[in-house]
């Protein structure tokens, strides 16, 4: 299986400027959740990785920033068939491919807003775990 490409399917940013005040920590902490959903097109199987991040400033409960993103990522595909194992194995190296382009967007879309950039995390077993965890958590509450 091959990877054809990685398309952007939108992309949304709310800005907050009153819940960073200017004596706030530069320091923020986010929370990136992330959904996969994985289906097979003649002769290419796509997942679509959307992802929702906000980012608050120490010590501030309200977000000053929540970005949400949603990628296509295609691959081409060698069987019709679609497996439950290769639909999850899917949907996880679809997060790997997207992750780089993901804190790109964040980081381009921040500067331009003029707000602090929160800086991702590099994609480690940790952090894809921590993604994939919330994915399941979601999926669970509703």
């Amino acid at each position: 299986m091959t990877l054809v490409g990685v398309f952007l399917g939108g992309v949304t940013l709310d800005v907050c400027r009153e819940a960073f005040p200017e004596n706030a920590e530069a320091r923020a902490s986010h929370k990136v959740r992330g959904k996969t959903e994985v289906d097979g097109m003649s002769g290419y199987l796509r997942a679509v990785c959307s992802f929702s991040l906000s980012s608050r400033a120490q010590g501030q409960r309200k977000p000053y920033q929540k970005t949400q993103a949603c990628f296509d990522v295609v691959f081409d595909a060698e069987s019709g068939e679609l497996s439950q194992e290769m639909a999850a194995m899917l949907g996880r190296d679809a997060v790997q491919v997207c992750w780089p382009y993901l804190r790109e967007l964040v980081d381009t879309l921040s500067f331009r807003a003029a707000v602090p950039i929160p800086t991702l995390p590099f994609l480690t077993d940790e952090v894809l775990e921590s993604v994939l965890s919330e994915q399941k958590a979601s999926r669970s509450d509703g």
